[in-house]
């Protein structure tokens, strides 16, 4: 796959737009076969993009965006508002006022990878998976 993961603020971003994408579709009861349909993007693209594992170019976001009915500028910019901390935050995160625990209980709030999905975007994740495994034995 061409869209290798970069650095630490890229696996952020794209882990936060796979949490963000994963709720909008289960609000509309969609899994990630049902956006890889509706967009075109091939399954197993999908499915990296689904988990966090891949790095979205602008034309999957542009038809992402389309399949959830969303723009595709705002999809993007909640998930960097949701992996960027304020200067105030910054500044909290690394004083000493602070435990080690009180420090990881702040990083695991704004690490998307740790943010609990709703549950039917979770269950999304495991049919989507399901499916896809189901789809490719019927493929062979």
């Amino acid at each position: 796959m061409s869209n290798h993961m970069a650095g630490t603020r890229e696996r952020r971003v794209a882990a936060a737009l796979a949490a963000e994408i994963r709720a909008l579709a289960g609000r509309q009861n969609l899994k990630a076969f049902n956006l890889h349909k509706m967009s075109g993007i091939p399954r197993s693209t999908m499915a990296a993009i689904w988990n966090g594992e891949a790095v979205i170019d602008v034309d999957q976001l542009a038809r992402i965006s389309v399949a959830l009915g969303v723009d595709p500028g705002t999809l993007l910019s909640t998930a960097i508002a949701a992996t960027t901390l304020s200067p105030d935050q910054e500044a909290i995160l690394h004083s000493n006022e602070l435990t080690e625990q009180e420090k990881a209980d702040i990083r695991a709030q704004i690490n998307p990878t740790r943010m609990a999905d709703n549950k039917s975007a979770e269950s999304g994740v495991n049919s989507s998976v399901r499916e896809s495994r189901s789809g490719s034995r019927q493929a062979n």
